[in-house]
């Protein structure tokens, strides 16, 4: 809809951050108001979003992405919780590999021990220098 901030596209029931990106995935910006408080601090996209709506976060909590999609502002997609809840559902049920490749049909192998497999990471080893290199 041509009423919302240029920063954001729509995709299917997600609402992507179109603007800055950090290397975790995540959209940011700078709010002029901050830059005398915070020193230039950058606020993420989503939380931003969130306090629009509801208010102040309490500081002791976090937003999770229900949608699993770290760029996605709809608010509707996140859910407040302590970091332990917050670091048990992530460590329930992981989404990426441990160097931030989404486990999806696609990019998933299932090894014989039953434990899932990078397919990115895999295609990554082979390279020359290996994976670190190729990251």
């Amino acid at each position: 809809p041509p009423s919302q901030p240029r920063r954001i596209d729509y995709e299917g029931a997600c609402i992507i951050w179109s603007g800055s990106v950090d290397d975790d995935g995540y959209g940011y910006l700078y709010l002029p108001e901050q830059m005398k408080i915070h020193r230039g601090r950058r606020t993420r996209a989503h939380r931003h979003e969130w306090e629009k709506v509801h208010g102040p976060l309490d500081a002791k909590l976090q937003l999770h992405h229900k949608c699993e999609t770290k760029a996605c502002v709809n608010v509707n997609h996140l859910i407040p919780l302590t970091r332990a809840e917050h670091q048990r559902i992530h460590k329930a049920n992981p989404t990426h590999c441990r160097h931030g490749h989404k486990y999806t049909i696609e990019n998933t192998r299932m090894r014989k021990t039953g434990y899932r497999c990078c397919r990115t990471c895999e295609k990554l080893r082979q390279r020359p220098g290996g994976l670190e290199k190729n990251l």
